[in-house]
């Protein structure tokens, strides 16, 4: 059983000397602070170590107050253990360095102390004279051997798989893994060449060494969402997405196994450095080396003093909230029963289902850490509930548009919208964007409980429902523009602008199709004509020539 490898896994945590603004997704702030902090450690020119792949747990939270504690870690291949105790003490001298002594312009340096190094294999804290210890070979074959009678095995993403597809799979706008296509096989083949790179072969004992075939296993379920990001200075911003979720696999070959086991631990597709393509198998449980988040997603929503701004502003009576909120962080939180409400909208009427006091409160703190992380990942074409862009900025992107020569439109909006959204596929997207189990449950268990039907719906009374619309339909945004077409959506109101005539029906069939991706219908589509200023919201926007003339 040739191991030509040490893996180590080190979780670091800082403590912040100054408030700082973060992008919602922290991998290429923290790729750089490995990256000087390297070099750093060993008189170099910055530069990520060779073998090292970088977690970056802290997703969604975007601004560091004085004193907070902040956690990222890295995995490290070496080719022995001197090897990897002279990388890592370099790369953690280096640290120091950088909190202490950082540089200008950079994100974190100069800005923080190194308060902890945690050994993730051992869980021991290192000291001045502790030396790390390399994930041990037993583990990896006692989690084989667990799962060696398995016929189904579930990956769950934890950072972006990032996987070029085939180019007879590829389609415009689409050429990468993600929910519409995925060949499971062809993925683990990816993973055994990557694999056998670093110098590791499977346990001869427990299976072969031979070349995975193309039928060794197939996806039963993709519940993949992928998550565009960008990162950069404003004018020269580089887009680098991946997706987030669940595949479930059947396993047709066992020889698949080891290969999947550790992939867990070196990751799958492009960019390693980055951490992406890391995974957990979920029926092996919880990863026990896993670099975790400092605080929670729900600690830092629910923490003084903005949750005393939240009850002052929802009038809850004294202590009622931490009351609340104790209950939240125990896991014995039970939304209230929401007050269902008719009202008119023109010739129609339309049922609010409104939290108690109490939820609407908890909901709001939520909402405030979440919405500002979430709005980095909205496309431009989404308008609606977002600070700074309204009802005025959807009417002159239209404006925008027709001087740029997009003169024909369609004008649709979705069918039921609020009644008609997958409680699926909104979790799959809430797992994507804010990677934090506990939070997820949160806001799901707030959607169910106000939710029109059972497993379908949005309260639409609720806080958080305009944010939870936003994720749930980016993907839509996403796809619509991949397809190269000027969109302006405003909540479940949209505009497709087009330059020709000859365009309006395979523009409508793409959007059309996106819909249907979520399990929603387009309806009410309007071609606007020229004598009759299109109503968009009630701005008025420039004439436009009929396509049917």
């Amino acid at each position: 059983m040739a191991h030509h490898f040490r893996l180590y896994r080190i979780r670091v945590v800082l403590k912040i000397r100054k408030s700082v603004s973060l992008h919602a997704f922290h991998a290429p702030v923290v790729y750089a602070v490995l990256c000087e902090a390297n070099g750093r450690g060993f008189e170099i020119k910055p530069a990520i170590p060779d073998g090292m792949m970088q977690d970056a747990p802290e997703q969604c939270r975007t601004e560091l107050r004085e004193g907070d504690e902040y956690a990222f870690g890295f995995s490290l291949l070496a080719g022995s253990e001197q090897e990897g105790n002279s990388r890592i003490s370099a790369v953690i001298s280096g640290l120091h360095s950088l909190g202490e002594n950082g540089h200008r312009g950079a994100k974190l340096g100069g800005n923080f102390y190194v308060v902890k190094e945690q050994d993730l294999v051992s869980g021991h804290v290192l000291t001045n004279d502790a030396q790390p210890t390399p994930l041990p070979v037993d583990r990896l074959t006692a989690e084989i051997q667990r799962l060696a009678e398995a016929k189904e095995l579930t990956l769950r993403f934890t950072s972006p798989l990032r996987c070029q597809r085939p180019d007879k799979a590829r389609t415009v706008g689409h050429h990468y893994v993600d929910r519409y296509w995925c060949d499971a096989a062809a993925l683990c083949q990816r993973m055994q060449t990557r694999q056998r790179q670093v110098g590791y072969q499977p346990p001869p004992d427990l299976f072969s060494d031979s070349d995975l075939s193309p039928h060794s296993c197939e996806v039963i379920r993709n519940h993949l969402a992928w998550l565009d990001v960008t990162y950069g200075m404003q004018d020269d911003k580089t887009s680098l997405g991946g997706c987030f979720g669940r595949l479930k696999l059947r396993i047709l070959d066992p020889a698949v196994i080891p290969i999947l086991v550790w992939g867990q631990y070196v990751g799958v597709g492009a960019n390693p450095k980055f951490g992406f393509g890391r995974f957990r198998i979920e029926e092996l449980g919880p990863d026990a080396t896993a670099c975790t988040r400092s605080s929670s997603l729900i600690s830092l929503a629910f923490r003084h003093p903005a949750a005393d701004n939240i009850a002052a502003r929802y009038d809850i009576e004294s202590g009622r909230l931490s009351e609340k909120i104790r209950e939240l962080h125990a896991g014995q939180h039970e939304p209230g029963e929401p007050q269902e409400v008719w009202i008119d909208q023109g010739k129609r009427r339309r049922l609010l289902s409104i939290p108690p006091r109490l939820d609407r409160a908890l909901q709001r703190c939520v909402n405030d850490i979440l919405a500002p992380a979430i709005d980095r990942f909205l496309e431009n074409s989404s308008l609606a509930y977002r600070k700074g862009l309204n009802r005025t900025t959807a009417a002159k992107r239209i404006r925008d548009a027709w001087h740029q020569g997009y003169q024909w439109a369609l004008k649709a909006d979705f069918s039921k919208f609020f009644d008609s959204v997958d409680h699926g596929q909104l979790k799959d997207s809430l797992d994507a964007y804010v990677n934090d189990d506990e939070l997820v449950e949160l806001v799901m268990k707030w959607v169910r409980c106000g939710s029109p039907e059972d497993d379908v719906g949005l309260p639409t009374g609720a806080v958080l429902s305009p944010l939870l619309a936003n994720i749930f339909l980016d993907s839509f945004d996403e796809y619509v523009e991949s397809q190269g077409r000027r969109l302006v959506r405003y909540a479940d109101d949209l505009m497709l602008l087009f330059r020709t005539q000859d365009e309006a029906a395979a523009v409508y069939a793409e959007a059309a199709e996106a819909a249907n991706r979520l399990s929603l219908t387009l309806s009410s589509v309007a071609l606007p004509g020229a004598c009759h200023p299109l109503q968009f919201l009630n701005p008025v926007s420039p004439p436009w020539t009929p396509w049917w003339e």
